[in-house]
């Protein structure tokens, strides 16, 4: 058998784990676009398209990066702890440069920020040419900025125009839940696209043609978008950008449901970020353990002690695909969900399932029980992004709504970087067993929310008001 048919063979099974998520992912759409359809305006479908399709292209720009990033370091030659010392990079500059940057964003403007993450973010792909370890940790610390202003300023500029333009805040839902189904669908499009890239031009082709959407991305937010601010007012400055972190603090000092928010933001991200580390090299490792196992009971001799299969063995643009069609499963079961009850009351056992998930590699070392399980980690990933979004949709005030969406990312870059200094000391096990423990620590927050709403809501039934609309359209304005 030819090496390339072999690869195909070993292939299949990863392919048929792909089709069947793709089903079920299908189904749910179908089911989903009949049931739990929400009835807006044309107004709004009009602006929820002019955003999505932003969000997309710049979701695709970053996608088309994901997969290789570790494989381009890796190409270069460096061992996992140079790697860690090049994530650590990326995950400081979040967190030092990328808080700043990304909470000027409510006083220079969101569709600024915007531009400048395509503009920033380019830089970074153009640097991947480089050889020199130097250069990359720039790359990287461009690429940390860049990642703080996507998850940040696009979002505060969609609530912000959303709230404006007097739409109805339920239909926030709609718009995140579309957002993460459509960036699933990105990714998997970006794997298609990247992997003969890849095999024609080297490991650094997803990062120039990273480069050209992002420019595609930037000319559409030119030409859609237009300005919107958190507080603005004449001879803004310096000082009135330290005003509003002096606002936001004040905010997180004193207004305990804002808190349960980032605390829940930043555990979960912390895991999410640190299974992003460690899912490639744990489901490579299995996979040569279950292949030697198999070789010796064939009586063909068995991989040697500590080898790693290679890179051909484990498909990982499949492996990749299958995790973004259990975001996208995630997110249409999050549309279910809300539709049934409002977030706040669901939403502990989703931190309970992921927990349970990522403890799965830390017990179980077949390669197949370990591919399901972070499959359903994913799928719980889907669930959690519209939902965080709704949370802070719902609480964080809109002055501050950049300013306080970076400072939640304080603590998970925070976490993240402790783990990723260690990466070597710690290995795949350790930090697998930390991502459930910080998972399981997230449940915390998210009781507290949704204690606090048992009671809000029990407050309005005795005043004989109407409960939940009247809580969510003032807490989307305030809170």
């Amino acid at each position: 058998m030819s090496e390339d048919a072999l690869i195909a063979a070993e292939s299949l099974p990863y392919l048929g784990l792909f089709v069947a998520l793709a089903v079920i992912c299908a189904v749910l759409y179908v089911r989903n676009a009949s049931v739990t359809a929400v009835q807006t305006s044309p107004e709004f479908k009009a602006f929820q398209w002019d955003y999505l399709a932003v969000y997309w292209t710049m979701q695709f720009a970053d996608w088309l990066q994901g997969p290789y990033i570790y494989a381009l370091y890796g190409a270069r030659g460096f061992t996992q702890g140079q790697i860690g010392i090049l994530f650590v990079a990326g995950f400081g500059s979040a967190l030092i440069l990328g808080t700043f940057i990304g909470s000027l964003a409510d006083k220079t403007g969101r569709r600024l920020n915007c531009l400048a993450f395509a503009v920033v973010y380019s830089v970074s792909c153009m640097l991947t040419h480089s050889e020199s370890f130097e250069l990359l940790i720039v790359g990287r610390i461009l690429g940390g900025i860049a990642g703080s202003i996507l998850n940040t300023a696009f979002e505060a500029w969609m609530v912000s125009e959303h709230n404006s333009r007097g739409f109805n805040g339920a239909w926030l839902g709609s718009t995140f839940s579309f957002a993460i189904f459509g960036s699933g669908v990105a990714a998997i499009s970006a794997g298609l696209v990247a992997a003969p890239l890849v095999s024609r031009f080297g490991v650094t082709a997803p990062f120039d043609l990273s480069a050209i959407v992002l420019c595609i991305g930037a000319g559409v937010v030119l030409l859609r978008w237009n300005e919107n601010y958190g507080s603005r007012s004449e001879g803004d400055g310096p000082t009135s950008t330290m005003a509003s972190f002096t606002r936001a603090i004040g905010v997180l000092t004193s207004n305990g449901r804002v808190v349960a928010v980032g605390a829940t933001q930043s555990l979960f991200e912390a895991a999410m970020y640190i299974f992003v580390f460690y899912w490639t090299p744990t489901l490579e490792s299995s996979l040569a353990a279950d292949e030697s196992a198999a070789a010796a009971a064939a009586g063909t001799p068995p991989l040697p002690e500590g080898a790693v299969a290679p890179a051909s063995s484990l498909p990982h643009g499949i492996v990749f695909a299958a995790f973004m069609v259990s975001v996208m499963i995630g997110s249409k079961m999050f549309e279910s969900f809300s539709a049934s009850a409002p977030v706040e009351q669901w939403g502990l056992w989703v931190f309970l399932l992921a927990s349970a998930a990522l403890a799965t590699p830390v017990f179980v070392s077949h390669h197949w029980t370990q591919v399901v399980a972070l499959c359903v980690f994913e799928g719980c990933c889907g669930v959690y992004f519209p939902l965080i979004a709704v949370l802070r949709g719902k609480y964080i005030p809109e002055d501050v709504r950049s300013t306080l969406m970076n400072l939640f990312r304080v603590g998970l870059n925070i976490i993240v970087l402790l783990v990723l200094g260690r990466a070597d000391e710690l290995g795949g096990t350790a930090s697998f067993a930390l991502c459930a423990t910080l998972l399981a620590a997230a449940m915390a927050p998210q009781a507290m929310l949704r204690n606090a709403s048992e009671v809000a809501e029990a407050a309005k039934d005795d005043d004989g008001t109407d409960g939940a609309a009247e809580d969510d359209s003032a807490d989307v304005r305030h809170t």
